[in-house]
């Protein structure tokens, strides 16, 4: 399970935190890079499960204070399927077919 906040949620987590720890702390608690920490803060990615509950801990703040939006593993995959098919599709054509051969054979060299 991964999880979504509100742009607001996350500035309120993340100030406590910040009040306490360093970001290299906090990444290394959670068991990702410093980097992965920024995308959480700023919203561009989600948090999975068992990082949330460890920056909840760090923040000392209650699980009661978020409103956290629960996304499935799997749909998040299938989405991210969909969109990437899309994206090669309208880049080289359906394949196996003589226009899908030639975008794709264009787009190689």
């Amino acid at each position: 399970m991964r999880i979504q906040l509100k742009q607001s949620e996350l500035l309120v987590l993340f100030s406590q935190i910040r009040e306490k720890h360093t970001v290299s702390d906090v990444a290394q608690e959670c068991g990702v890079v410093p980097r992965t920490i920024r995308f959480w803060r700023s919203g561009t990615a989600t948090i999975s499960e068992s990082s949330f509950n460890k920056l909840i801990g760090l923040s000392g703040l209650g699980r009661q204070n978020f409103s956290p939006n629960y996304i499935d593993d799997v749909d998040r995959a299938s989405r991210a399927g969909r969109i990437g098919a899309r994206a090669r599709m309208a880049l080289y054509g359906p394949p196996g077919t003589p226009e899908g051969r030639r975008k794709g054979g264009l787009r190689s060299m």
